[in-house]
């Protein structure tokens, strides 16, 4: 995955992309916010975090999705038993998306902690394990939608559809029902991956909140991964590669 023809492209991207969206963040909230808090260091954090992580899951999906028409077959020779490849397939997909988003968040956490000092780097700590953990689910559930798809461009569609398109329509429809019904579509936004996700990762949170939030967050994200991945590793046992 790491090298040429594999998930390269993709991983400097979203990294790029990551590095990219925390230092502007970091930049705006510099200006205005007070340099020795806390948010200095876990907003751009967990903005890196969420960009990283998405630019990961739909890289991976499209892996998964290209790697689906002939390369399982010649895989498959290699390592017969559909099972044990395909939990190997979901593992390496969710330690590189952990990975890359470790690095963004490492990164925003060294360039806050040189604005708000130490008290901002203890905070960034808890974020960096946060963010590494949630981007870990958040990719194993793209690559459960790329294996069930089974086609690059119609997957990455398929999941920006989920955690793009899906929680603004819910959010928008919401607004536009009485009070009882908006509140049940409310709820159902607040369980699609990706709300799930900024729950999971909202480090700033935490010091008035504590972990309860970040807690459901990434126990419901790693439900939708488990799920995804249970469902597509039936499919795919049961199927011609």
């Amino acid at each position: 995955m790491r090298r040429r023809g594999g998930m390269i492209a993709g991983i400097f991207v979203a990294s790029g992309i990551g590095i990219l969206s925390a230092m502007t963040t970091l930049a705006v909230l510099a200006s205005v916010a007070d340099s020795s808090s806390h948010v200095v260091v876990t907003t751009p954090l967990e903005v890196g975090g969420l960009v990283s992580a998405l630019g990961v899951a739909l890289a991976a999906t499209f892996l998964v999705g290209r790697d689906a028409n002939g390369h399982l077959a010649i895989a498959l020779t290699l390592a017969p038993k559909r099972w044990m490849l395909h939990i190997a397939r979901a593992a390496a997909f969710a330690i590189t998306g952990t990975a890359v988003c470790v690095v963004v968040a490492v990164t925003a956490t060294v360039a806050g902690s040189a604005v708000a000092g130490a008290t901002g780097a203890g905070w960034g700590a808890v974020g960096v394990m946060l963010v590494g953990v949630a981007a870990g689910s958040l990719v194993l559930f793209a690559f459960g939608i790329g294996t069930l798809v089974r086609s690059p461009g119609v997957g990455v569609l398929v999941l920006a559809g989920l955690l793009v398109v899906l929680p603004l329509a819910l959010a928008l429809v919401g607004a536009m029902l009485p009070a009882p019904l908006a509140s049940v579509a409310e709820v159902v936004a607040d369980s699609t991956p990706t709300a799930l996700f900024l729950e999971a990762i909202a480090v700033s949170t935490v010091p008035n909140e504590g972990f309860v939030g970040v807690a459901s967050g990434q126990l419901g994200l790693a439900a939708w991964a488990v799920a995804a991945t249970a469902l597509a590793g039936v499919v795919f046992g049961r199927r011609d590669a």
